[in-house]
């Protein structure tokens, strides 16, 4: 039982590793124009430098939401100071 367990185990492995072989093949061709050749290859720079493009955006508006946050919580502040002394006042 034990072999048959080793066995099937290094099957397994040896299937991972084609699998991911050809998928590294897949993703490392390079196409000819555009991002997917009439062969199929992929322009993988065309690929990474779409992300990193799309990463530069998403940082940008970050940045921005960040700033609008920083903003409301010194409003926030400003509003709970000028609202708890009234109601100090009153008691």
């Amino acid at each position: 039982m034990f072999v048959l367990q080793y066995v099937l185990l290094v099957g397994a492995v040896a299937v991972g590793v084609l699998v991911r072989r050809k998928q590294w093949e897949r993703l490392c061709r390079v196409g000819a124009g555009g991002s997917v050749s009439a062969t199929g290859g992929v322009d993988l720079v065309g690929r990474v430098e779409k992300v990193e493009e799309s990463v530069r955006g998403v940082l940008a508006a970050v940045v921005v939401l960040s700033r609008t946050v920083e903003k409301l919580g010194v409003r926030f502040r400003v509003l709970r100071r000028a609202v708890t002394d009234p109601i100090s006042e009153q008691h």
